[in-house]
C-alpha cells in the first residue's frame, strides 16, 4: 500500500514538472534583462514617468513644465506651453529596434521638446535616446562605452553657456558622443 502511494506521488510530481516545462515553453520569449544603473529610475514598460505621476503610455502623454509633470490623455489639449512626452525607455515602443528619441532639442534649448517611439537607427543627430537600463543602449554602434543609460539632471530654461538655467528635470538617457559618452549638452550626470 505505502509503495503505490510512493509511485502515485512521484507521477504527480512528475506531471506537474512536466507542466511547468510546457508553460515555460510556450511564454512568449523575455526582451532584453533591465539592468537599472546606479541611481537610475526602474523600468517600467509602457508607463512613463512624469514628475510624481506615472502616466500609461498609448491612453496619455506627460506634459512637462517647469512645476513639475502632468498625464493628459492622448487627444485632449492642455499642454501648451510644456514639453510632451510620449515614452521615457525603448520599452514603451511597439516594434522591432524601437528606441523612445527625444526631438525638437537644439540651439539655447536644454531639453527636448518631446519624445516618440522610432527606429533606433533613426535616434541620431540632435535626436537623444531616453532609456531606463544599458540593454537599450549603444544598440547601433559597436562602441563599448554607447552601451551606457545615464541618470542626469538638466535646467528646463535656455542654455547660458555651457549650463541649462531654470527648474530641475531628472532623466535618464543613452551616453552621448559629442561628450566623450557622457550626459547630454548642458546635464550633469547624477
Amino acid at each position: 500500500m505505502e509503495a503505490a502511494s510512493t509511485v502515485e506521488a512521484a507521477v504527480e510530481v512528475e506531471a506537474s514538472v512536466e507542466a511547468a516545462a510546457a508553460a515555460e515553453a510556450a511564454a512568449p520569449e523575455a526582451g532584453p534583462t533591465c539592468v537599472v544603473p546606479d541611481g537610475g529610475a526602474p523600468c517600467n514598460p509602457e508607463l512613463i514617468t512624469c514628475g510624481s505621476q506615472t502616466c500609461n503610455n498609448g491612453s496619455q502623454f506627460c506634459c512637462i513644465e517647469s512645476d513639475g509633470g502632468a498625464c493628459i490623455t492622448v487627444g485632449a489639449s492642455g499642454c501648451a506651453a510644456g514639453l510632451i512626452w510620449q515614452c521615457d525607455e525603448a520599452a514603451d515602443c511597439q516594434g522591432n529596434n524601437q528606441a523612445c528619441c527625444t526631438q525638437g532639442a537644439g540651439g539655447n534649448s536644454c531639453v527636448p521638446e518631446s519624445t516618440l517611439c522610432t527606429q533606433a537607427d533613426q535616434c541620431t543627430g540632435t535626436s537623444k535616446q531616453l532609456c531606463h537600463s544599458d540593454s537599450e543602449c549603444g544598440t547601433t554602434v559597436d562602441v563599448p562605452q554607447a552601451k551606457r543609460c545615464i541618470p542626469q539632471t538638466c535646467g528646463l530654461g535656455a542654455r547660458v553657456g555651457a549650463t541649462c538655467t531654470g527648474a530641475a528635470l531628472v532623466l535618464e538617457a543613452c551616453a552621448y558622443e559629442s561628450t566623450n559618452w557622457g550626459a547630454l549638452p548642458g546635464c550633469t550626470a547624477n
